[in-house]
């Protein structure tokens, strides 16, 4: 059986929470859950949303757009990748963060007082630190 992969047929998972919190402060009402596989899991690709997001500053070249959208699913890598993978399902342990008005306080904290350095957020570090 082959499984035509695209973006919308299964779920991303980050393998990094850094990049899952960065990743969330970029799009709106998303959760952070913490995951494993199970048994059922398939991993169908994974690829750096570095590509992707600059993809998002490339509209109407579609050219550039294309070239990028290739090397995302050749699974090409910028010089500091940010993995997502693409999976069919995983089991939920826990949820990090659980609200959009989590999100945005923990977004907040990203943008202006870690100045984009995740090593200075302490919600990073808390959560890190209590595995």
């Amino acid at each position: 059986n082959t499984i035509a992969v695209n973006r919308e047929c299964g779920l991303f998972i980050f393998p990094e929470l850094s990049d899952a919190i960065r990743f969330s402060c970029v799009m709106t009402d998303s959760k952070i859950y913490k995951v494993h596989e199970s048994s059922e899991t398939l991993f169908f690709h994974r690829g750096d949303m570095n590509l992707t997001e600059a993809m998002t500053k490339l509209i109407g070249n579609d050219s550039a757009m294309r070239t990028l959208a290739q090397s995302y699913w050749n699974g090409e890598k910028t010089f500091k990748p940010c993995w997502e993978v693409l999976v069919n399902k995983v089991q939920v342990t826990q949820i990090i963060i659980k609200d959009n008005d989590s999100r945005k306080k923990l977004c907040s904290n990203f943008k202006i007082t870690a100045q984009q350095n995740i090593e200075k957020v302490e919600f990073y570090l808390n959560t890190l630190t209590n595995e």
